[in-house]
């Protein structure tokens, strides 16, 4: 009699470890199991991110232990390339460590929350080994069944990315570090330092958008073994080639808007010059292939890849073209563009500066009268140690403006002689070529540098005179003139003036308006070359930071009063805020026939009515409180 084999009981735990592997690759089974959320409109497709899929095959290569994915904005890198591969990896091995790196706790509290908990509370396979239940999923570590866990760390803790061993790290916008944190780079490095252990079987994936040249991931993707691009083909003429911006067309004629209302943005085949429409870009990008920039590297252990914007099937054409259109001429926003669609490093201009000779080779022949075009005058005041130097600018409609007058009251700012001085200054008039006489209608004055407490006493009763104590903030986004506040040490109102707006519009005026009319910057012949070398002493350059694209300042050389002076002009027009047609149409010749010795003789009445269309013009109207009527609760006999 024959007797029965005997019967194995495996334990789940034995089950699991001994259980064959599935060999589907990372896009197909993300295709058939990941969940983003809860419904069949959460599931994950491989068809609507053809590149993203396609990229994570290649990371799953079992050479390459490190990959670097260059990626554009709306391209779904984040959840397909990292979270997509990272649940892959996580069905199909068990007991091995994974690190999910970010800037800042904050970014990770969001992203964790709300991108990987919901895959793992509703991804089939995930879900048996414990991620269905959200209240067992923690922020820094989360605990699954097979043995795995999966911490989460942050650049700006940097213990949060030590003393755990991980095969699996992937770095979420790590380019962005450097800049975010002092320790940055070092961040960056400790979380390779966390695969060391497992030398053949690691992945690390570095995930960003691009910054400035020479950034960490332009030097991570340099140190790649091959650099993988995307290639596709014509659906009319089969030309295989690499999409390029430089074959993206629009009509010359179409605004912004309209382009990206009207969907007029195509792209034209290098091979044919067919234009594609998004609807045939999209089919060209399902079925387009990656190609290796070194073929006879087969087995790479550090891979580049770079994912522009418009390989996305949810970035449209015109879009992207309406972005770059309104992105000329400010280089913050076509940084941004180049960091964000093409996945570009962009060529930070060190040590950008205007030609001072320039400037100084246009000064024109005009004063000591006002010009004719110019109605209204503000002054700055800078405060150094052993001076105060000031400006006089008029201004016109449009904002042209004119310089009129610099001066320096020398002396020792602790004594009151050069206050007084001060004060007779902007007590002064200045005659106009209408015959006009014209006061100083606005003034602001540093109070940040030198000699603050004098300059508190200066300004404390002089806000009817429009005379304001203001501070240079350097905050990025900061608008040109902020609220006034009363927290310093002199109890006045004090304006925080956005320098950062102020001098780009100041640069901005000087570089792209290049012929008389609004926004032109006219200097007499008056001014002299250290004028001029002043009001060019800085230098702009654009960074990628935690808030983005940022424009820094920096000095050039040791003095920068000039440039400092037009700031503060600049923040004395937004307090005015006037009315340029009315004031303009006061100062207006009334009788051409008069002789300028019979309009001269008229000072007084020009000069009263001036003052007083410019109390009603560039004054806010005061809403007056109505009458008390006698139905009130007590009646006044």
């Amino acid at each position: 009699m024959t007797q029965a084999a005997p019967q194995t009981i495996w334990l789940p735990g034995e089950r699991a470890v001994f259980a064959r592997r599935t060999s589907l690759p990372p896009s197909t089974w993300c295709d058939q199991h990941l969940q983003l959320g809860h419904g069949p409109a959460k599931k994950w497709r491989a068809a609507k991110a053809p590149a993203v899929a396609k990229a994570m095959d290649l990371i799953a290569q079992p050479s390459v232990r490190k990959a670097t994915i260059a990626k554009g904005v709306q391209i779904g890198g984040t959840v397909g390339i990292g979270f997509g591969y990272l649940a892959w990896d996580t069905s199909r091995n068990g007991g091995d460590n994974a690190l999910i790196a970010l800037g800042d706790e904050k970014a990770a509290n969001k992203l964790i929350s709300g991108k990987l908990h919901p895959i793992l509370r509703h991804t089939e396979p995930l879900q048996k080994l414990g991620g269905d239940k959200p209240r067992a999923q923690e922020l820094s570590s989360m605990n699954l069944a097979n043995g795995t866990t999966i911490y989460t760390g942050w650049a700006r803790a940097i213990n949060t990315l030590s003393s755990q061993d991980c095969r699996v790290v992937i770095k979420e916008e790590f380019s962005k570090w450097n800049e975010a944190v002092g320790h940055g780079s070092n961040a960056s490095a400790e979380c390779d330092a966390r695969a060391d252990t497992y030398p053949d079987t690691c992945k690390i994936i570095e995930l960003s958008t691009q910054g400035p040249k020479g950034g960490p991931l332009d030097q991570s993707l340099a140190e790649a073994d091959v650099m993988y691009r995307y290639h596709v083909a014509c659906p009319h003429c089969g030309h295989r080639h690499e999409m390029a911006w430089e074959h993206v067309t629009w009509p010359e004629d179409a605004s912004p808007n309209q382009i990206q209302r009207d969907q007029l943005a195509g792209y034209a085949c290098p091979g044919c010059g067919v234009i594609w429409d998004d609807y045939a870009r999209d089919q060209a990008v399902t079925a387009g292939t990656y190609v290796s920039s070194a073929p006879e590297i087969t087995k790479p252990i550090h891979i580049g890849i770079i994912i522009p914007g418009w390989l996305s099937l949810y970035n449209s054409l015109s879009k992207i073209a309406a972005k770059w259109i309104r992105a000329q001429g400010n280089k913050t926003k076509l940084m941004a563009w180049h960091n964000l669609y093409a996945a570009m490093s962009y060529e930070e201009e060190q040590g950008e500066r205007y030609d001072w000779q320039q400037l100084h080779a246009r000064r024109e022949p005009y004063g000591p009268a006002v010009p004719q075009r110019a109605c209204v005058l503000t002054c700055a005041v800078d405060v150094q140690d052993d001076r105060l130097e000031l400006e006089v600018v008029a201004w016109g409609a449009g904002e042209e403006n004119w310089g009129i007058h610099t001066e320096i009251i020398w002396g020792p700012l602790t004594s009151v002689a050069p206050w007084q001085q001060l004060d007779d200054f902007l007590r002064r008039r200045f005659i106009h070529q209408s015959g006009a006489s014209l006061p100083i209608a606005c003034t602001c004055i540093d109070t940040g540098g030198h000699h603050t407490k004098q300059v508190y006493r200066f300004v404390r009763n002089k806000f009817h005179r429009r005379i304001y104590g203001v501070k240079g903030s350097s905050k990025q986004g900061a608008p040109l003139v902020g609220r006034p506040t009363t927290s310093n040490l002199g109890k006045i109102r004090l304006f925080p003036v956005g320098t950062c707006a102020a001098k780009e519009t100041i640069m901005g005026r000087i570089k792209d308006v290049e012929k008389p009319g609004p926004g032109y910057c006219h200097f007499p012949t008056t001014y002299d070359e250290e004028y001029f070398k002043q009001l060019c002493a800085e230098r702009v350059s654009y960074k990628w930071t935690r808030d983005g694209v940022v424009a820094v300042w920096e000095k050039a050389r040791a003095r920068n009063e000039a440039f400092d002076l037009r700031v503060y002009n600049e923040a004395a027009l937004a307090l005015l805020n006037p009315k340029f047609n009315q004031i303009a149409a006061a100062l207006a010749p009334k009788e051409e026939d008069k002789t300028e010795l019979e309009r001269a003789a008229e000072p007084v009445d020009q000069q009263q009515t001036h003052s007083a269309i410019l109390d009603q013009i560039a004054k806010p109207n005061k809403k007056k409180r109505p009458r008390r009527t006698g139905a009130g609760f007590v009646t006044r006999r």
